[in-house]
C-alpha cells in the first residue's frame, strides 16, 4: 500500500527539485558543495529579487510589497520611480499637460519621487492611468502628493496579480518612505535574519 509523503518530505523533494534544476549539487553528506565566495557565475547561487515587490502577494510598487520582500529575505528589490514636481499650495493639476508640468522646475516648485509604473513608455505618455487606474492621463499631470495618494487602483487590470483587496486599498508611496521603511526593517534587530540587500531603482522620466 501506498503512503502518502508529509508535508516535511514535501518540501524537502520540492527543494532538491529546485536544486536539480538550478545545477547546485550537495556532496555524500548532503552538504552544499557551491562555493558562495565564487564570484564565476557557473557557481554562484542566484540573487532574489523581488521585481515591483511580491506582486503577487502585495500590490506592485507599495511599502506593503517590499517589506513583504524583506520579510522573505530577498537579495534586492526592483522599483520604479517619476519625478513629480510639486505645487507649492497642493492643489491638484490634474487638467494640466505633461509639458506644463515639467515647466514647474523653473518656476521654483519644489519635487518629489513617487514609486509607480504605470501604462505608456518612455518615449509615448509614461505613466499613463487609463490600465492601472481607470482614468485618462498619466501620473506626470499630478502636482500633489496628497493626490496621487488618494487614486485608486483598477481591480480589473491585468497586470496587477494580487489579490483584489490589496489593489482596492492600495497607495502610490514615495521613494522616501520605501527607503526609510527598508533602512527601519534592516535595522539590528531584522539584519542577522535578512541580511539587507540593493534597491534597483528604474527611473521612468
Amino acid at each position: 500500500m501506498s503512503s502518502s509523503l508529509n508535508e516535511d518530505e514535501k518540501d524537502v523533494n520540492q527543494f532538491y527539485s529546485l536544486r536539480k534544476v538550478l545545477g547546485i549539487d550537495d556532496d555524500d553528506n548532503g552538504n552544499d558543495i557551491i562555493d558562495n565566495n565564487d564570484s564565476s557565475s557557473s557557481n554562484k547561487f542566484p540573487d532574489i529579487v523581488g521585481h515591483r515587490g511580491c506582486l503577487y502577494e502585495e500590490l506592485e510598487n507599495t511599502r506593503e510589497g517590499f517589506l513583504k520582500c524583506n520579510e522573505m529575505g530577498c537579495d534586492s528589490i526592483e522599483l520604479d520611480v517619476f519625478k513629480i514636481y510639486t505645487n507649492n499650495n497642493n492643489s491638484s493639476s490634474s487638467d494640466n499637460n505633461n509639458s506644463e508640468n515639467v515647466n514647474h522646475k523653473s518656476n521654483g516648485s519644489t519635487s518629489e519621487i513617487i514609486v509607480f509604473h504605470g501604462g505608456g513608455t518612455d518615449e509615448s505618455n509614461p505613466g499613463d492611468l487609463s490600465d492601472y487606474c481607470g482614468l485618462e492621463g498619466s501620473i506626470l499631470d499630478y502636482d500633489s502628493i496628497k493626490d496621487i495618494q488618494k487614486l485608486k487602483f483598477n481591480t480589473n487590470h491585468k497586470e496587477l496579480k494580487c489579490p483584489i483587496d490589496k489593489i482596492e486599498n492600495g497607495i502610490i508611496p514615495t521613494l522616501r518612505q520605501v527607503l526609510l521603511d527598508t533602512k527601519e526593517y534592516n535595522s539590528e534587530q531584522h539584519r542577522n535574519r535578512t541580511g539587507g540587500g540593493e534597491i534597483i531603482i528604474i527611473h521612468q522620466i
